[in-house]
């Protein structure tokens, strides 16, 4: 698991996190249906998303995905 808002699961919350919510953002998907950018897993990619990124924007040393 890596950490809240690792969108890119490279090991870390920056700006290619933020690029990816960026692209999604205004986006739903149907419920079990994957949604990049997603974070809290509503179906939609919103405000609530972008605020959870910030709050964790700049945290590093998360698990990378293999």
């Amino acid at each position: 698991v890596g950490c809240i808002g690792d969108l890119n699961q490279d090991g870390g919350v920056d700006f290619g996190d933020l690029g990816l919510l960026r692209t999604n953002f205004g986006s739903s998907c149907p419920p079990g249906t994957p949604c990049p950018g997603d974070i809290n897993k509503d179906g939609g990619v919103d405000f609530t998303d972008l605020g959870l990124l910030r709050v964790n924007f700049g945290t590093s040393g998360c698990p990378a995905a293999p």
